[in-house]
């Protein structure tokens, strides 16, 4: 063995002998580091099992060898395409402590039927750190449909169809046979099912496969007499081993019949016993035909109704609505009330005033106008003129005077 062969040798040795004392100098004095996932304590052979999108407990035990400051226990799981980790606060570590510290980590969601993971603990400072790796076995639920997607339009017409695009996939371990979804909208007392058939938990490559997600169009048919508002879609997707639901809010518009009323003419003057009409125009700027309901408030000195007490005034267009006022015999200024209502409900209340003028063409006597009154009076003065004529006797002198 040659002299420079030695001095590399020794050489190597004390990079060695350096670097493993830079690395104990970097190393956080701790002992005794047990862990806990999911209440079972694990060995670094031992293999942790998860499932997937669960958040599981970990517990991290272990007693300090020194005192430091700032310490923090780190959990994370690598092998993932995201970062999945979680830490503890920070805390003064004395030497020669026990310590328990818990806390949760979220497993993820989207994984192959199973899956092995590296979850590692680090117990650091802010110059020091300890190491130590478990394994983690990642898995899925054995039943689980998901509704990875609904589609509709934000907005949708009253009287129309709403259309919904549902995708479901099988984030289960087995096979999910006879799927069903229904779809909903409570409030609306509307609601609709359809066939999904059958889910793999992967896609089968081989003739007649099936796969492990199917999408389907389904339709909601709108009331037509729907209010404007904001609902809820409600969606469930399940079959006899799961079941799930999700959520979707929708807008409905077009339901406002009349979005005004007109009336050219608020006050008229009218003679006592005389009838007038009045007129109101409805306006119905929706997108779906109106039924109103003509109604009229009670008014003094005045018989009032209206030509039309059911009203139809399709989409976008409008409507004469004709009122009939009759004045009775007393001079004032009166008012009177026309209520819109549709569905059960006011749409707008319009009031009108009649100025009633003028002598009473209306007698005493309720119908019987001043001219019949009158030829009345005439006739039985007649009468009694003709009954006495009649009843008179001729003079006895007039008689003898007739034979000659």
């Amino acid at each position: 063995m040659n002299k420079a062969f030695l001095v590399s040798l020794m050489a190597v040795f004390v990079t060695v002998i350096a670097m493993t004392s830079v690395m104990a100098a970097n190393t956080l004095n701790v002992s005794n580091v047990a862990m806990t996932v999911n209440g079972i304590e694990l060995s670094s052979s031992d293999i942790a099992a998860g499932f997937a999108g669960e958040t599981i407990p970990i517990k991290v035990v272990f007693t300090a060898g020194e005192t430091a400051s700032d310490a923090r226990i780190k959990a994370e799981v690598t092998g993932f395409k995201d970062d999945i980790s979680g830490k503890t606060e920070r805390f003064k570590m004395l030497s020669g402590s026990t310590y328990s510290r818990t806390f949760s980590l979220t497993l993820p969601a989207d994984i192959d039927l199973s899956e092995d993971y590296s979850l590692k603990v680090t117990i650091y400072t802010q110059d020091k750190e300890f190491e130590q790796n478990y394994k983690l076995r990642v898995q899925r639920d054995s039943y689980n449909v998901e509704l990875l997607s609904i589609d509709s339009d934000n907005e949708v017409e009253a009287g129309s169809q709403l259309a919904l695009d549902i995708v479901l996939k099988n984030r289960g371990y087995e096979r999910l046979d006879d799927l069903f979804v229904i779809a909903r909208i409570p409030e609306l007392g509307v609601e609709k099912r359809a066939y999904f058939e059958d889910l793999t938990p992967k896609d089968e490559n081989v003739d007649n496969a099936k796969d492990d997600s199917s999408e389907r169009r389904m339709f909601l048919s709108i009331p037509q007499n729907a209010e404007e508002g904001v609902y809820q879609v409600e969606v469930t997707a399940y079959n006899s081993d799961t079941e799930t639901t999700a959520s979707k809010a929708i807008s409905v518009t077009g339901t406002k019949a009349i979005s005004n009323i007109i009336a050219p003419v608020l006050t008229k003057e009218i003679s006592a016993g005389e009838t007038k009409t009045y007129e109101m125009v409805l306006i119905n700027r929706g997108k779906t035909m109106g039924v109103y309901e003509i109604a009229v408030e009670s008014a003094d000195n005045l018989v009032v109704v209206p030509q039309e007490s059911i009203v139809t005034v399709p989409a976008d267009s409008s409507k004469t609505v004709k009122i009939d006022v009759t004045a009775g015999d007393k001079k004032g200024t009166y008012s009177f009330a026309i209520n819109v209502n549709s569905d059960g409900k006011n749409i707008k209340k319009q009031t009108f005033t009649a100025n009633v003028v003028g002598n009473s063409t209306v007698s005493s006597f309720g119908n019987v106008t001043v001219l019949t009154v009158v030829l009345g009076i005439v006739f039985v003065v007649l009468l009694i003129v003709l009954i006495i004529l009649l009843t008179r006797k001729p003079s006895k002198e007039s008689l003898e005077e007739s034979y000659y």
